[in-house]
């Protein structure tokens, strides 16, 4: 497999734009106001591979990526529909990022249709078997399945339960209103210390550029060589005055991935962490860790009153 290491301090994701305020601003109110615990370290944001490839792969990887997503042009997506997924120990909120709305109620087709597809491109270029993902424009779905079943999500909220985290989605709900940004890149993420925030190494993007340029050429050579014909019966009709006439040329270019060095800042981002992310963070695994010493103990493990059960 080319890409066969993975580590949790990279990440492939979307973002919405840095220029796109309003979003920022209202997914960042939402993240602050339900305390989440990833609100300094991570940008608002939709996983498409965590954990990733080391970032020392990233330049190879970037281009592979690019020519790939070529055959994927800009897309919208709108977050309106708030859920939670979880257990007794742990649960996330959720915004539901739509890109396909003309699918919703259809049980044959995906409201986030595009994303997956996206997510199955994305994976054939670390699988190695590109060739097998056909363009987005339609045709037959990936020969070779992503190892784990794909669900986007743009979380904003790490709850101590399924039951905390659904308590906090029926208090947010009726009063969320949908939030649309473009895609038009991804990004390549990492941070360099486990309390560092992500940063953005490089983007990849997504189709491809139409450049036009516009060129001077004189009617009889272009005639003579196009026609191979003398062409002096047809010049003057053409030609007017005897001058030379532009030519506008078109053409679909691949864009290049690009670079930050070092590692962007996302401008939208808190510059320190809060005394209430440290907070919740220490909360959560303080309540995680409980959980499974409680589990381990049912089990017969090292938890209170397991290691005596299993001897027996």
């Amino acid at each position: 497999v080319p890409y066969a290491k993975r580590v949790h301090h990279t990440a492939l994701a979307i973002v919405p734009p840095v220029d796109d305020i309003d979003c920022w601003t209202r997914l960042n109110d939402l993240r602050c106001r339900c305390r989440d615990k990833g609100f300094y370290r991570w940008p608002p944001h939709i996983n498409l591979v965590y954990p990733f490839i080391d970032s020392s792969e990233f330049a190879l990887f970037a281009e592979q990526l690019t020519h790939s997503m070529a055959k994927t042009a800009p897309f919208e997506v709108s977050l309106s529909r708030m859920d939670t997924f979880g257990g007794k120990n742990s649960g996330v909120c959720w915004l539901d990022p739509c890109t396909d709305k003309a699918n919703i109620g259809n049980k044959d087709a995906s409201p986030y249709e595009t994303l997956s597809k996206l997510h199955a491109r994305i994976t054939s270029v670390l699988d190695g078997t590109e060739e097998d993902v056909k363009s987005d424009s339609g045709g037959a779905e990936p020969k070779k399945l992503p190892p784990r079943q794909f669900r986007p999500h743009l979380t904003f909220n790490h709850s101590p339960s399924l039951a905390a985290a659904t308590a906090i989605v029926e208090t947010e709900r009726d009063d969320w209103t949908e939030v649309s940004f473009q895609v038009k890149e991804l990004y390549l993420l990492e941070r360099r210390q486990p309390d560092d925030q992500f940063r953005v190494v490089a983007t990849v993007p997504l189709g491809v550029e139409l450049r036009t340029s516009t060129v001077l050429e004189k009617p009889i050579e272009r005639i003579e060589e196009r026609c191979n014909v003398d062409g002096s019966d047809h010049i003057d009709s053409m030609n007017g005055e005897g001058g030379e006439e532009e030519v506008v040329s078109r053409e679909d270019v691949i864009p290049s991935a690009e670079f930050f060095s070092p590692a962007m800042k996302f401008p939208l981002m808190p510059d320190t962490e809060e005394d209430w992310v440290k907070d919740v963070t220490r909360s959560l695994n303080r309540s995680r860790n409980s959980g499974d010493r409680t589990k381990k103990g049912a089990k017969g493990g090292r938890g209170r009153g397991g290691y005596h059960k299993a001897k027996k």
